[in-house]
């Protein structure tokens, strides 16, 4: 697909991210906070880290079912998670990250 980060804008309304695995990173998590969908996840230390405390969670099939459905039935609810996710993807924008590890090199390098 060429566009993949475009077609998920277009075609999806939520993500969910299953992966009970140890993930370095969940950047398929990421790149769909980014399009401003409201992501649910596996409940795991990189999920925390990257959906934020406030993020939407489950541990069960039953947790997650029910999460979909409120996300569906409630527009506020709906709407407040989007922008949620749209907000918090902004923390791992590259320039910010870029920056954090400059100062991280320029502490090392100072010492």
């Amino acid at each position: 697909m060429e566009d993949p980060i475009g077609y998920m804008k277009e075609h999806s309304s939520v993500f969910v991210f299953t992966s009970k695995a140890k993930e370095a990173f969940g950047l398929s998590l990421l790149e769909a906070m980014s399009v401003g969908i409201p992501c649910i996840a596996y409940r795991s230390d990189i999920t925390k880290y990257v959906l934020g405390e406030d993020g939407l969670f489950y541990s069960t099939k039953e947790e997650l079912k029910d999460m979909i459905f409120r996300l569906k039935a409630d527009k506020t609810f709906y709407e407040e998670n989007a922008n949620y996710s749209l907000e918090r993807a902004k923390l791992f924008h590259k320039d910010l990250i870029k920056d954090m590890w400059e100062e991280i090199f320029t502490k090392t390098l100072d010492k």
